[in-house]
């Protein structure tokens, strides 16, 4: 189940700054965001979508995917590292190669 707008309501009045412009997508926990004093954009992901250039200047400014972008990276990294791992573990000289390279004073 999705967020409410009882939780999410006290997080965008407490880490919010009044000034700032919130983009979110269309979910119903964001109604009362504009009623706080804050602007609000939201992309339409039920209709496809995902960002939308509202100033005509090309750039896509209104969308919600930076953290979701960013949070995809961290997991892809993990991912990669993780097999980087099991991978020179398997390969003991590989593995001696990389300490001697990162224990040696250059």
């Amino acid at each position: 189940m999705g967020a409410r707008i009882n939780q999410i309501q006290p997080k965008v009045e407490h880490s919010v700054p009044k000034d700032a412009t919130l983009y979110t997508d269309e979910s119903g926990a964001y109604n009362r965001v504009k009623e706080s004093g804050r602007k609000h954009g939201t992309v339409n992901h039920s209709q496809k979508e995902f960002a939308r250039d509202d100033d005509g200047d090309g750039i896509n400014e209104v969308h919600c995917n930076s953290c979701e972008g960013l949070w995809t990276g961290v997991v892809t990294l993990y991912e990669y590292l993780e097999e980087f791992i099991k991978s020179t573990l398997h390969n003991t000289s590989l593995f001696l190669k990389m300490h001697i390279i990162l224990t040696t004073n250059l």
